[in-house]
This record gives structure tokens, sequence and C-alpha cells, in this order.
């Protein structure tokens, strides 16, 4: 994350994403939360990237993954239309960190006798496992569909267009290779986490952790999360893995130094607090990627609860919306340019999810209300296309989007998705 964090500095991202866009679509309840003016995005930067250093050292580790949590969810909270799953991954993990000694060996706290550490209870070790399996156990549930597994979609669309990938590439022409990598990426989510915990079969499933995140990264080019995964699964190794590897590096044996009852019955109550916590943040982390089974029948369309679920890579989803302002007093109607507001990635994302859409249209009516257009109308003329469907109507075009709430069904003003058959 560290490095993540330097890519995003040199690539001017922290301006483009940041600092730039005079509007960012913020989060239900969250809109108190804006990027700090002038170069306090650069600080938050900044810091971020020392935290993570830090925190790879073990060097002031408690406070370094605390603050490297807190600047982290901060700057994925500015503007929905930077979401990633990998990035809301990275900040349940920073999370974790916040509550386990996760410095307790090989790290300068150690060597430096601030904090003396050999054992940890098991349920926080348990903690990291638990929410690795899930990440890749609801990224396969999810990935149970007919356009996943029957019209090998996206993957007919994505992989063509790697056609000049090395060796394989002319491979990606042919319908039964996209049926592979479907089939094979769902089999694979679904089960490697049982593969990771059973000791027989650790290894090769971490052979193939490896061979899948680097494939992965190969083909599609999506950051650094990849790496994050292979890596992070080493933590399904036993200690005695780890002390192996090591002990390599140490010419002498380590000395165990006792620990006082004090700090026993301390690290007790704090492991007792941790739990709790832990329990809890388990269940929002189930109910999350459950509640949009409960919540629509056209998930990929609607998008209703899409979000925190590890649908990762599952569409391609792409639209073209633009919007009218109609003074409902006069009549007089004028064409938005969304670019005067929105940057190409805002405008990109916004197009295929509604409840964006809605958000623009409310910040339009308070521009144009300033512009002494005192009853606004917002209309939308969108149009998206799911999965390589072909384009359709998104939003039904005869409603004003100021009447419609957060609360309103979506399927009450969103055109139904065709299906193929009608196609």
């Amino acid at each position: 994350m560290a490095f993540a964090g330097i890519r995003f500095w040199a690539n001017g991202w922290i301006h483009d994403l940041y600092i730039a866009p005079e509007f960012h679509f913020s989060w239900f309840g969250l809109d108190f939360i804006r990027p700090l003016p002038g170069i306090g995005m650069y600080v938050v930067f900044g810091t971020m990237i020392a935290a993570a250093i830090a925190i790879t050292f073990g060097w002031r580790y408690r406070l370094a993954a605390v603050t490297f949590f807190v600047l982290f969810t901060y700057v994925e909270l500015i503007d929905k239309a930077t979401y990633l799953n990998h990035y809301y991954f990275v900040s349940v993990m920073a999370f974790l960190l916040c509550f386990v000694p996760a410095n307790g060996r090989f790290s300068l706290d150690a060597l430096s006798g601030r904090i003396r550490c050999h054992t940890v209870p098991r349920f926080m070790i348990g903690a990291f496992l638990l929410q690795i399996g899930m990440v890749y156990f609801f990224a396969g549930v999810a990935k149970l569909n007919p356009d996943w597994l029957f019209d090998a979609q996206p993957m007919r669309i994505w992989l063509p267009a790697r056609a000049d990938f090395p060796l394989i590439g002319r491979l990606f022409h042919y319908d039964f290779t996209a049926y592979f990598f479907s089939w094979f990426g769902a089999i694979y989510d679904l089960t490697i986490p049982f593969f990771l915990l059973w000791g027989l079969t650790r290894r090769y499933a971490y052979l193939a952790v490896i061979a899948f995140h680097v494939m992965t990264w190969a083909l599609f080019q999506i950051g650094v999360f990849p790496w994050v995964m292979i890596f992070l699964t080493l933590v399904f190794f036993p200690a005695s893995t780890h002390e192996a590897f090591w002990s390599r590096f140490s010419s002498t044996e380590r000395v165990r130094i006792p620990r006082f009852n004090a700090e026993k019955n301390r690290t007790n109550t704090i492991s007792y607090l941790a739990l709790s916590l832990f329990c809890l943040h388990f269940v929002v982390q189930i109910a999350l990627p459950l509640r949009s089974h409960l919540l629509t029948e056209d998930l990929f369309w609607t998008e209703t609860g899409y979000r925190f679920s590890w649908r990762v890579m599952l569409i391609e989803k792409a639209g073209a919306i633009t919007f009218r302002v109609t003074d409902a007093e006069s009549g007089r109607s004028s064409i938005v340019n969304n670019s005067e507001w929105l940057t190409q990635l805002q405008e990109t994302q916004m197009s295929t999810q509604p409840d964006m859409i809605l958000q623009f249209a409310s910040h339009l009516a308070g521009q144009y209300r300033e512009r002494g257009i005192v009853h606004p109308q917002v209309f939308a003329e969108s149009y998206a296309t799911l999965n390589g469907s072909g384009s359709q109507r998104f939003i039904r075009q005869d409603i004003d989007l100021l009447t419609i709430s957060t609360a309103t069904p979506r399927e009450h003003w969103l055109e139904k998705r065709l299906s193929t058959a009608s196609r």
C-alpha cells in the first residue's frame, strides 16, 4: 500500500481524483466528508504512505495502523466514483490490523523492547483467515449467475481484446476459452479457501493463488490487488512455516521473554474487546453480500446492493447520459454539459449507477436555482449496455428525477432490462 500511495502521487491521481473535481459523489449520510483544501490531500497521502511503511517494519505499529486505516478510509469516502472492491478490501483489512499485535515479532517495536508478545489468541489469526476466505467465497457465489456461467460474459468481451497476450493470446478468440476462464474462476473462488485451510493441499493451493493472481494482473491490469492477495494469503500457513523461513536470516536463537501477570490480564481484556468487535464486524460482512439477494431481481441492471458484496470483475457495463433541465414555470429547457461539473471518470461511473445519477440531478437543480430558475425539473436521456447485450434505454425519460428519492424502488424509474429473446 506504500507503493500504491506513491503510484497515486507519481501519476497525478491525487490532483485528478480529489482536488480537480468541482463536485464529488458523496456516500449516503456522509456529505460532510470533503477533500482537504490546498496541499491538504498531499499531506494526507504523504502521511498514509509513511504509516504504511511504519506498519511494514513494525515501528510504532499501533499508531501507524490506526493512522493508515483512518486516512485510507477517509480518502475512499470522498467520492463514490473511485470505489473499487479492492480498495474496500484494504480498508477492511486495515481495520482488523488495528486490533492485533502484528508487531509482536520480526519488528522494530519488538527489537527495541517496546512490545513483548510471542503468542496471540487464535481468533486473531482466524479473523484474517475468515475475512480472506469470505472475499473468495462470496466472489464465487456472485459468479453463479446465467451471464457468467452460460454466456461466459463478460469474458467473451474481455479476452478477445487481449489476443496479443504472449503464447496463449490467439486462444482468446474462441468461445471455449471464455467458458473455461468463467467456470474455472467460479470454481477457484468457491473452493480455494478450503484448500488453503487443509494442510495436505495448502502448498498446492498457494501455488494456484500465485498463478491465478499473476494471470489476472497480466491480463486485466487491476493495480496492486493481485499482489495484496498473494502476500496476504501467506497468513494461512502455520506459525512453524514462518518461523522456519525467518530463522534462515538469524544466526542466534531468540530469547523468549516471559510476560508479567499484569500484562497478561491487560492483554486478555484487550483480546475480549477485539473478539467482540470482530464478531460484530463479521455479522456485517456476511449481511452486506447477502442483502442484494433480497433487494432486487435484476442486480446487474439496477445495482441495488451491488457494492460491498465482493462482486469482483463480474460485469461489463457502459452507458451514456444527457440531462435536460426544464423551468417548470416557463417550460424552457436546456441541455446540460456534464463535463462542466464532472471529470471523465465521474461521468463514466455515474452513467450506469442509478444512485449517482440521482445525486447529480440534485446537484444540477441546485446549480440552476442559483442561476434564477426557481422550480427546475431534471430529466435524463440515458442508455446502457450490459455484458454485450446491446444498448437500451436506462432511465425513464418522462420522469423528473427530482421527484425520486433514495427510498424509491429503482424498478419504478429505471427501464426494465430486455431479455436476450426480446432483443
